[in-house]
C-alpha cells in the first residue's frame, strides 16, 4: 500500500498545477467517480465485508500510515545541507533534504556562513529535495543577486533549479521535483526493465569487450 501511495502521488503531480482550466475539472470527476463508488458499495450492503477484517490489523495499519506521515513531516524540519567545502574560490553546498519555510532558519544559517574568500558560490540541489517552497525559493534568488552584485566577478550557480517543475509563473515560486526522478524513488522493482531514457536493448547486442565481439 505504501508504493501505491508513492505512484498515486505521482500521478497526482502529473497535472500542470500552473493549468487550473485542465487540473480543477479532474479533480471534480475524481471526487464524483470517488462518491458514486461509495454510494453503491452501501446499496450494495458491502459494508458487511468489513467484518472479515480485524479491528486490530485495521488499527496497526492506520498507526503505521501514522508514523510514516510523522517520520516525512519531521525531515521537514532538518537542515537541509548534507554537505560543504570550499575548493580554492568555489564553495560547495550540497542541498539534500526538502527546502521549505519549516527549516528556512538552517538554509539562512548556512547562505551566512559562506566564506568572504569565495568568489564562486555553487548550490547542489540534490536528488531527494522533493520541494522548493516559495519561502526558500526566494531566500536562493536573493542570496545569489546580493552575493553577485556586492562584489566584481562572483557568482552564483544553482545547480539542478531549473529542471526541478515550476507551478506557476513566478521565478520564486514553489518548485517540484521532476515527475521522472519522483518515478525512480517509488519503490518499484524495475530491475528487468530499461532505463527512461536508454535506448531499446536487443537480444542480438554483443557488448565491445566481449569475446564474441571481433
Amino acid at each position: 500500500w505504501a508504493r501505491t501511495l508513492r505512484l498515486n502521488f505521482v500521478a497526482f503531480r502529473s497535472v500542470p498545477f500552473s493549468d487550473l482550466e485542465t487540473g480543477y475539472p479532474l479533480l471534480l470527476a475524481v471526487i464524483s467517480l470517488v462518491g458514486a463508488v461509495q454510494i453503491l458499495l452501501s446499496v450494495l450492503g458491502a459494508a458487511k465485508l468489513s467484518a472479515a477484517f480485524p479491528v486490530s490489523v485495521v488499527e496497526g495499519m492506520l498507526a503505521s500510515i501514522g508514523i510514516m506521515i510523522i517520520h516525512h513531516i519531521t525531515q521537514l524540519f532538518r537542515d537541509p545541507v548534507v554537505g560543504r567545502e570550499q575548493v580554492g574560490d568555489t564553495y560547495h553546498i550540497r542541498f539534500d533534504r526538502p527546502l521549505v519555510c519549516f527549516n528556512s532558519i538552517h538554509l539562512d544559517r548556512e547562505l551566512s556562513r559562506v566564506p568572504a574568500s569565495a568568489t564562486e558560490v555553487l548550490l547542489h540541489i540534490g536528488d531527494n529535495v522533493a520541494m522548493i517552497d516559495h519561502t526558500s525559493c526566494d531566500t536562493l534568488l536573493h542570496f545569489a543577486d546580493e552575493f553577485e552584485r556586492h562584489g566584481k566577478g562572483r557568482r552564483v550557480e544553482i545547480v539542478g533549479f531549473e529542471q526541478m517543475q515550476k507551478t506557476s509563473q513566478a521565478e520564486a515560486g514553489m518548485r517540484l521535483a521532476p515527475i521522472r526522478s519522483m518515478i525512480s524513488k517509488a519503490d518499484l522493482n524495475l530491475s528487468d526493465e530499461l532505463p527512461i531514457n536508454s535506448p531499446a536493448a536487443t537480444e542480438d547486442e554483443v557488448p565491445v569487450n566481449s569475446p564474441a565481439a571481433g
